[in-house]
């Protein structure tokens, strides 16, 4: 309080006071002390002076809460934001019924005509498998440093590729 008494007198002199007061605590910029200051020059008082800003919303009841769920049920696609401007409402109606801004979809499936093809596939390479880690001989597979031989052969026996 004391501060605010001495701002009348010198805004240099309330951050003075303000840091030998809180000296634990970071000093406001001057212009904190500027705009405090012209808030009481204006309105003696300090007071929020945004309580009747912005759009107001309707009272949630029963009705308004059917309302929403109906439109949604119309049409689904409908978003939020047209939702929220028809009928003057906030999203929360919405979250608490778990309908939300976005819709699952499918990124990855299968097509059922790519499955044969698939087995197919999977069964060539079990039994290539088989033929080139155990050869005729019984011992494993050992072509050395490097693997053309085997990766020639998979070329050429691939049904697919």
């Amino acid at each position: 309080m004391e501060c605010i008494e001495t701002i009348e007198r010198g805004i240099v002199k309330a951050q003075r006071i303000y840091s030998e007061q809180y000296p634990e605590r970071r000093l406001p910029h001057h212009t904190t002390f500027t705009n405090i200051h012209q808030r009481l020059r204006e309105f003696v008082k300090f007071e929020k002076r945004s309580h009747d800003s912005g759009r107001t919303r309707e009272v949630r009841t029963e009705a308004l809460e059917k309302d929403v769920l109906n439109l949604i049920e119309e049409s689904p696609e409908t978003s939020t934001r047209k939702i929220d401007r028809v009928l003057n409402v906030t999203i929360r109606i919405l979250k608490e019924q778990q309908l939300y801004a976005y819709h699952l979809q499918r990124m990855q499936a299968l097509p059922i005509r790519d499955i044969l093809s698939r087995v197919v596939f999977c069964q060539w390479l079990i039994n290539m498998i088989g033929q080139l880690w155990f050869m005729h001989d019984g011992a494993p597979a050992h072509f050395g440093i490097s693997m053309d031989w085997s990766k020639r052969t998979c070329k050429l026996a691939s049904p697919l590729l």
